[in-house]
């Protein structure tokens, strides 16, 4: 299974004096069992983009197809592609609107045609993926739950319809540090269980290079990189400059030290990994916490 972007542009208020270019000439396939990291600076078209990945916006020319099925199509081979794509929003907690958190996650399945049985058995999966117990929070209000719960009833609620590509705009948007990495944890963890594949969309540049396996530089509506996360944050950083964007700071701060000769493993993702292998380099042992 695969999403392929076919040379697609996108002008917002076409015609009028607002009119604005938000994707260029965009063209790019995306396969089942990727982890997608997508970076830009503010405007670049990274949610433009997401949005035409699931049909939600169809693009001004060109076109969006999922195993060859044109998702602008009004039949029931493109709504059930456009079903098959997740799309986590930027404070998602925003569309939570039902008076339980079971019957909250239930939504989207019952909207898929799920009788009640099938229906429930998702949501119970769907919370145990989340990280939130059954018994504690079906009954609950999602309303008087914290900021990370709330997020992860609403992630729960988009992977109780089974897609096969899930799409996360800035999920740990707001969350403090713990929240942030529960999330991130779940999501990696779905993710090696093959459960879907993700496109993720973040200016954390740490969590991009510990997760992507693939990286897309947007700027000014164009696809202006395409690659392996380290290899685009090691060498093409005046390119990453040139959009707004940079490396992340672990990287920043390994490529310094290389440059004032100090060997260091300017490949590490985590302060952990570089750590362990600085003391390799010198011949030590050490354990990072």
């Amino acid at each position: 299974m695969s999403i392929r972007v076919e040379h697609i542009s996108y002008i917002y208020d076409k015609g009028s004096p607002f009119e604005k270019t938000a994707l260029d000439d965009v063209d790019l396939t995306i396969e089942k069992g990727e982890f997608i990291g997508i970076i830009g600076h503010t405007g670049s078209g990274k949610s433009t983009l997401i949005q035409h990945l699931n049909g939600l916006i169809h693009p001004t020319c060109g076109k969006v197809t999922i195993d060859g099925v044109d998702l602008a199509e009004k039949s029931k081979a493109a709504v059930a592609k456009r079903h098959s794509v997740g799309m986590v929003f930027q404070y998602p907690e925003h569309q939570l609107f039902e008076e339980t958190v079971a019957k909250d996650i239930a939504f989207g399945p019952m909207n898929l045609g799920c009788d009640e049985e099938e229906a429930g058995k998702r949501v119970k999966s769907a919370m145990k993926f989340a990280g939130l117990d059954y018994d504690t929070f079906a009954g609950r209000s999602p309303f008087r739950l914290s900021g990370g719960q709330q997020r992860r009833v609403a992630i729960a609620g988009v992977i109780a319809m089974h897609p096969d590509f899930l799409i996360l705009d800035e999920p740990s948007a707001g969350l403090d540090p713990i929240g942030r990495r529960e999330i991130f944890s779940r999501i990696q963890s779905w993710y090696k269980k093959g459960v879907f594949s993700v496109i993720l969309v973040s200016h954390n540049m740490d969590d991009i290079a510990r997760l992507a396996t693939r990286l897309l530089v947007m700027h000014k509506g164009r696809l202006v990189l395409d690659g392996e996360p380290m290899d685009i944050f090691l060498h093409h950083r005046e390119e990453l400059q040139a959009c707004g964007v940079d490396a992340p700071p672990l990287t920043q701060t390994l490529l310094y030290l290389k440059e004032k000769g100090i060997p260091v493993p300017e490949e590490a993702k985590t302060t952990e990994e570089a750590v362990e292998k600085m003391a390799k380099m010198l011949g030590g042992k050490t354990h990072a916490h």
